[in-house]
């Protein structure tokens, strides 16, 4: 019987399916199943499309891949993958909310700002971006941030256990401090291993207060480019999650980085930190942003993708 290797288009991911015992493959409104010997493996993922097929023989020389398996394993498209050292930072291994973390984030471009720094935060203008910078105003302790810290780790190991299943695992995560680069800083939830993929991708978390976002809100967004662009990754996956009994009702998306759209971003910041806050000039009034925010949320198109949305039951 001849055999083949699928590769299955999902958005910004190209999903490869093998099995030396594989009798159906299957790919309809996002969904990727397969058939086997020893019972089915199903998927699930959006925008599926069969695209290509390769004798089995010629596979495993090709991929590197072993017989008698199923896998799904995650690709980038576009730029070249490669090996970043995370090691070399001096803040690596720093506690986040510690005097030290504090410390090394002064006079930098923090990821979580940059979306409002650029005009692009749709609850930030610019002229509060403005005034917390140059500390005329302070960000209180509110109960969406309470929550985030409570729940962190509960998204966090309900996102591990959905790579895991997604994957040829197991995935692990690690905390980190914060990473720097120029005048950048970003300090992501964690940074995940992928031993099928090979490849380290960022976490950003996320703990809406009362309901999951339709869709992942563009600040978020541009926080996770930040992040790709100080740590040299090339994916970030968002996750927004909300503990409920047993379990974690969570949304996953993909984020892959962009350089059109980060150099846009980047250089918008830039202006904005070193007139407005550096040299300390009155930010203006932010007239009707939307317009402005889809616009440049289009050049990340096909670079976000949505691949989980469901309960997580733990163990």
């Amino acid at each position: 019987m001849r055999r083949r290797l699928l590769l299955v288009e999902v958005g910004v991911l190209s999903v490869e399916v093998l099995d030396s015992g594989l009798e159906t493959v299957d790919v309809r409104d996002g969904m990727v199943a397969a058939g086997t010997e020893r019972g089915s493996v199903l998927a699930t993922f959006l925008g599926g499309k069969c695209l290509s097929g390769e004798d089995e023989a010629k596979a495993p020389e090709r991929y590197g891949l072993k017989k008698g398996d199923l896998h799904l394993r995650l690709h980038s498209r576009g730029r070249k993958r490669r090996w970043v050292d995370l090691t070399d930072q001096p803040g690596l291994n720093l506690k986040q909310l510690s005097s030290e973390w504090f410390a090394i984030r002064e006079g930098k471009i923090t990821a979580s700002r940059v979306a409002a720094y650029a005009g692009l935060h749709r609850y930030t203008t610019l002229k509060e971006a403005w005034r917390i910078a140059t500390k005329r105003k302070v960000v209180e302790d509110n109960l969406y941030m309470q929550l985030g810290r409570r729940d962190e780790g509960a998204i966090r190991d309900a996102c591990t256990t959905v790579l895991t299943r997604l994957t040829r695992g197991p995935v692990t995560c690690h905390e980190v401090g914060c990473f720097a680069r120029d005048r950048f800083l970003a300090s992501p939830d964690g940074v995940m291993w992928l031993p099928d993929a090979r490849m380290h991708v960022a976490l950003e978390l996320k703990r809406p207060y009362s309901a999951l976002y339709e869709e992942a809100p563009f600040h978020y967004v541009v926080q996770c480019l930040t992040q790709l662009y100080c740590m040299g990754l090339e994916f970030c996956v968002l996750a927004a999650g909300i503990p409920d009994g047993g379990g974690c009702v969570l949304k996953m998306w993909l984020v892959q980085f962009n350089d059109e759209a980060w150099e846009r971003y980047m250089e918008a910041a830039r202006r904005f930190y070193d007139y407005y806050v550096v040299l300390d000039n009155a930010a203006p009034n932010q007239p009707d942003k939307r317009e402005h925010i889809r616009k440049e949320a289009s050049y990340m198109d096909g670079y976000v993708t949505l691949f989980f949305s469901g309960r997580v039951d733990y163990k």
